[in-house]
């Protein structure tokens, strides 16, 4: 046989629509979710034919898989565990929490990342790794009293889904993200995931 190596990555796309069936948590606990949703006609279509080509992104071959191994800041470990902690105490109780996987990819994500940028790489575990989980209707995406957010209402948050799953998201990561938050691809996603939730009384991170 061929071996294979523990830092092996696969890369592939999928077109999610009514017409596929949604991942199971198994499959997106070992999956970094790359979304690719941003529609620019003016661009694509644009009369100018002399347009610099943008320059290619660097290329990061990672040697670890064990973020043990890395020589992380105090700052980055406390930071990206603090998400996936107030995660975990927020989907109590619920298939939504996540493990070792998750935390392992998401410290070694932040890392590479760096501090500087650890904001960021907390955005991208939101959108990668935890909010890809959430799908349901108003009752499987209900809190129980324990879990409910203690925060104000926000005006931007759409009304009456206080007592939600993704109102507890929504106060979680917004402290999280600090001033990256109102520009923040994880901010956009859960707006719209609260607003078709509240449309249609069912709601997941695919189209």
């Amino acid at each position: 046989g061929i071996p294979l190596p523990p830092n092996l990555i696969v890369v592939g796309t999928v077109n999610m629509d009514e017409t596929t069936h949604a991942f199971s948590r198994k499959v997106l606990d070992r999956a970094m979710t790359i979304e690719f949703d941003k529609i620019d006609l003016s661009g694509v279509f644009s009369a100018t034919s002399d347009e610099e080509v943008p320059p290619s992104p660097p290329v990061v071959l990672c040697p670890f898989t064990n973020a043990n191994d890395l020589p992380m800041s105090d700052a980055l470990r406390s930071g990206v565990l603090e998400v996936l902690g107030n995660w975990n105490a927020a989907m109590a109780d619920t298939p939504f929490r996540v493990a070792y996987r998750t935390a392992n990819e998401g410290l070694i994500l932040a890392h590479f990342k760096g501090e500087a940028k650890l904001r960021e790489a907390l955005d991208d575990l939101l959108m990668m790794k935890l909010l890809p989980r959430l799908e349901g209707d108003v009752e499987k995406l209900g809190c129980d009293e324990g879990q409910k957010s203690s925060e104000p209402n926000d005006p931007v948050f759409p009304p009456g889904l206080d007592n939600t799953l993704l109102k507890s998201v929504w106060d979680l990561a917004k402290p999280a993200l600090g001033a990256h938050w109102d520009g923040s691809k994880s901010k956009r996603k859960i707006l719209y995931m609260a607003k078709r939730l509240s449309r249609s009384g069912y709601t997941s991170f695919w189209p």
